[in-house]
């Protein structure tokens, strides 16, 4: 292993200064063999050599503003985005922070918090992370309803990606479509709503990607208020549900209690000689009830009279 200034440990998490780095991906830092040797079972799915990243050919594939500076990234962007829809940014960041992202998330996978992690910025964003068994998600639009996004940023850390690893992202176009590698270090952007339909096609490793929103203030204020609308009328829904529980509650309640009060009067009025021959009459007769309703039995006891008869 190589030496490194300063990280944490991806086995005991501590952070220490000249941290070892994995030898073969340089993206996993340890205190100590020991460390390296205890945590390889969960590394060695995700340790990949950085020579295999993609070639040239697959970052010239969309073409990339002339400068790197923030001055002409923006112009570049806000050009795509009006005249394709979508925008690609390749190397966003030095590779050395990219590596450093990407082992951050990789680490917070293999410590199962990754459904709760939030990144905070000028943003909320969502890690996703594909666990690669031919894993997709099917052609959608994020916001088809009105939610109030208006652009989606996705930052991929995919390092030694190649084709026979999938996940690619699938936009699709009036009669095309357009697919977007998911290399490390790539920013990609496109308008949220149904200009844009898109899916991930499937993973067959492991595939991590940051995603940002941004929101239209006059949309997500809408939007607020009419999520608040429906919270209010499903409360009033929710409270007249609770309320007729209550009253088949207090209807079983009597059921209950008027069935036991009938037994007991049932019983109280028939000797047992009178419950033996009842037996007999309604023991193989098609409707008991008509047998007893012919015998000028009131029907309020006769379901209780019927389960006397059948306990004997």
């Amino acid at each position: 292993m190589a030496s490194t200034s300063s990280s944490s440990c991806a086995f005991c998490s501590a952070e220490k200064t000249n941290l070892l780095k994995c030898s073969r991906c340089k993206s996993a830092f340890y205190c100590s063999k020991e460390c390296q040797k205890s945590h390889w079972k969960a590394h060695k799915a995700n340790c990949t050599p950085p020579h295999t990243i993609p070639a040239a050919d697959v970052k010239q594939k969309f073409p990339q503003p002339t400068r790197k500076n923030l001055d002409s990234i923006a112009r570049f962007v806000c050009s795509s985005l009006k005249d394709k829809y979508f925008s690609v940014i390749n190397d966003l960041f030095e590779d050395e922070k990219a590596l450093e992202v990407l082992n951050e998330v990789k680490q917070l996978h293999n410590s199962d918090g990754m459904n709760e992690y939030r990144i905070e910025g000028r943003s909320k964003a969502m890690v996703a992370c594909y666990p690669g068994n031919g894993t997709g998600y099917t052609r959608h639009v994020d916001n088809p309803d009105g939610d109030g996004r208006c652009l989606t940023v996705i930052y991929y850390l995919n390092q030694g990606w190649g084709e026979d690893n999938g996940g690619k992202l699938r936009i699709y176009r009036e009669n095309d479509h357009v697919d977007v590698e998911p290399i490390l270090n790539r920013l990609l952007m496109f308008w949220s709503d149904g200009r844009n339909p898109h899916e991930v096609l499937p993973a067959y490793c492991t595939r991590y990607a940051i995603t940002i929103w941004y929101f239209d203030a006059e949309e997500r204020r809408r939007a607020k208020q009419l999520h608040r609308h429906n919270v209010m009328g499903d409360l009033e829904a929710e409270f007249a549900l609770r309320d007729l529980e209550a009253k088949r509650k207090e209807r079983d309640i009597a059921e209950a209690k008027l069935k036991e009060e009938s037994e007991k009067l049932v019983k109280g009025l028939l000797s047992e000689e009178d419950l033996e021959a009842l037996s007999g009459l309604v023991k193989h007769h098609p409707n008991p009830y008509e047998v007893l309703s012919g015998l000028g039995i009131h029907q309020s006891v006769q379901e209780a009279l019927l389960k006397l008869l059948v306990e004997r």
